[in-house]
């Protein structure tokens, strides 16, 4: 080896040790924070996120396809909607969700600007209200077997996860998460029940536990038949959901809806009372098998149409008669202490009048024994009167009878043999402002009382004061 070539390596050396020196071993550390992209990964995968990163999580935004940005939050035990509209979620369904993103495994990382052009921004879900940070995450487009491509903020790599988030959010419509129930309250639980159909309005209230209709204490409502109403709001299922904020809610009849229910619960703690109201529209179908509607649980109208059944329709379609209580007395024999029967046609008849004693029943006017079990029947018959309709006109025939019961009240009954159908009476009570019809053959009992205790003819007949003769054979 000559000089110059001595030379010459002695000058390489020394430019590979100043770079070295300057560039490598003095270069400034990489920014606190950055992530590096992981090298050592499992065959089972690696978390994408730290453990408990979603613990407590009460919100959730989504920024969906098609530039739809929706917001789910939690609301007492529940999920629900809140922008841009309202509508309770499924909370199995937001659990899901939260679980799968909590779950995420990645089997892959790769340099975020390898896949820039190859991996097209379709969606961003973001957790918050957590014990933690929120959470973001970036999710880019699903691939072969199975997978999918998962960013997050500030981080340079790109994760291949499972895409079971990615079909969650992406496979499907949001939408699919809402209930297609709607929570509607029982009548136990409501206030008062409002019912709009074509040709009736119909004003349910509810005070000291019964049921009014019209707010009238002398009409009152059967309690089943308003149970069965408000379980007919709560057994109504969302078949589809057509629009969120449509312009006009005309196309869809639900600017002046046919039919409307609001069921009102009673405000707690000096809070409003709170009205949940479903309105029902036009057909969505030219067989009118289906038909539009909406549904608010709060007193703020919703925005969001669906379609239900026809026979969720069918079952709101009752008329006031069908809620009114048929029973003509709302007691027990039990509560019987008097009976008055009274026959206006038949002039100079004595009313027939019994009472409860300690010891059983006494018959005004008569020494005769009663008997107990007749005089229960007769009791039965009373209080077991029930109309198989109602008539709202007046009642122009006289009475056959009048029967007047003190109980937990005092009561008045009107027997009116039927104008058109002699079989067919009407039994008017008190100041009701309508009458029972009812067969004649159940009011029978009472037109012609047998409570007398009837002597037994095999039983030897009295001859004097201790004598007694068989009886004739």
């Amino acid at each position: 080896m000559n000089a110059k070539t001595t030379i010459v390596l002695v000058a390489l050396l020394v430019l590979v040790a100043s770079y070295l020196y300057f560039v490598e071993f003095n270069a400034p550390p990489p920014p606190t924070g950055t992530p590096s992209i992981p090298t050592e990964i499992s065959p089972d995968g690696e978390p994408l996120l730290p453990p408990n990163a979603l613990a407590g999580v009460n919100r959730i935004d989504m920024e969906l396809p098609d530039d739809e940005a929706v917001t789910v939050e939690r609301v007492g035990t529940g999920w629900s909607q809140t922008a841009p509209v309202t509508f309770p979620f499924n909370p199995s369904d937001v659990e899901l969700l939260i679980s799968t993103a909590g779950n995420l495994r990645y089997v892959e990382a790769l340099d975020v600007n390898t896949l820039n052009e190859d991996n097209p921004q379709r969606a961003v879900i973001t957790f918050s209200g957590g014990e933690g940070e929120p959470v973001e995450l970036v999710l880019g487009r699903q691939t072969i077997a199975g997978r999918g491509y998962i960013m997050r903020p500030g981080d340079p790599v790109v994760y291949v996860v499972n895409d079971a988030l990615h079909t969650a959010l992406l496979d499907q419509p949001y939408r699919n998460m809402r209930q297609t129930t709607l929570k509607a309250p029982l009548a136990s639980n409501a206030s008062a029940i409002t019912l709009t159909t074509p040709g009736h309005t119909i004003d349910l209230t509810k005070a000291d536990g019964r049921w009014l209709l019209d707010r009238d204490p002398a009409q009152r409502a059967d309690e089943s038949a308003v149970d069965n109403l408000a379980r007919g709001v709560g057994s109504a299922r969302i078949k589809n959901f057509i629009e969120d904020e449509p312009s006009s809610m005309t196309r869809f009849g639900l600017d002046e809806p046919e039919v409307v229910i609001t069921l009102t619960t009673p405000g707690v703690d000096d809070q409003p009372d709170t009205p949940h109201t479903l309105r029902i529209g036009a057909p969505a179908d030219m067989e009118s098998k289906t038909y539009y509607a909406t549904w608010s649980p709060s007193a703020e109208p919703s925005r969001v149409v669906f379609t239900l059944d026809a026979a969720d329709r069918e079952r709101l379609l009752v008329k006031p008669d069908a809620l009114r209580d048929p029973r003509v007395l709302p007691i027990k024999t039990l509560d019987i202490r008097r009976v008055l029967i009274g026959k206006p046609a038949a002039a100079g008849t004595p009313p027939w009048e019994m009472r409860r004693t300690p010891d059983g029943f006494t018959l005004e006017g008569s020494d005769e024994t009663i008997d107990l079990i007749k005089a229960d029947d007769l009791l039965q018959s009373i209080v077991g009167l029930r109309g198989a309709g109602f008539v709202h006109e007046p009642v122009s025939t006289t009475p056959a009878a009048v029967v007047e019961i003190d109980a937990d009240g005092a009561y008045t009954l009107s027997l009116h043999p039927g104008e058109t159908d002699e079989a067919l009476w009407v039994v008017k009570r008190d100041d009701e402002p309508y009458g029972y019809l009812i067969e004649k053959a159940e009011l029978e009992p009472i037109l012609t009382p047998d409570i007398v205790h009837a002597p037994d003819p095999a039983a030897p007949a009295p001859v004097g004061d201790n004598e007694l003769v068989e009886p004739m054979k």
